[in-house]
């Protein structure tokens, strides 16, 4: 990478491969875990924001609305630059204890990397 932000550059170069383990070695870190499984965080009123925040993680939310009964998304993190389009990485594990990491890359929308996710894991990771 040529920068820790993930904006573009000639120089940085990132497959979905890459991406899911940079998501697993993210997830093996207790404070980065915290953060990527957080569905609704409120931060308390202070005096930017007198009557507090709150946060919600709509990519997490909206994928697990649409997964099937026995499949719980644990945490899902989305990007997007031009030159890739919309992005996401997603964790999830089934009843059985199955452990799973999908990423896409380049969806036309926000619905759609929800869309792929919802699919991949309706097809790969469901319980039958």
């Amino acid at each position: 990478f040529s920068n820790c932000v993930g904006l573009y550059s000639a120089d940085n170069v990132c497959t979905v491969y890459d991406m899911a383990l940079i998501l697993k070695a993210a997830l093996d870190n207790d404070l980065c875990r915290q953060v990527l499984t957080t569905k609704i965080h409120e931060i308390p009123a202070n005096e930017f924001h007198p009557d507090g925040l709150v946060l919600s993680n709509w990519f997490l939310r909206k994928i697990e609305d649409h997964v099937s009964e026995g499949l719980e998304v644990l945490g899902a993190k989305t990007g997007y630059v031009s030159q890739s389009g919309n992005c996401s990485a997603s964790y999830a594990e089934n009843s059985e204890g199955g452990r799973f990491i999908c990423v896409t890359a380049d969806a036309s929308g926000s619905w759609a990397c929800i869309k792929d996710h919802v699919a991949i894991y309706e097809q790969f990771c469901s319980v039958n």
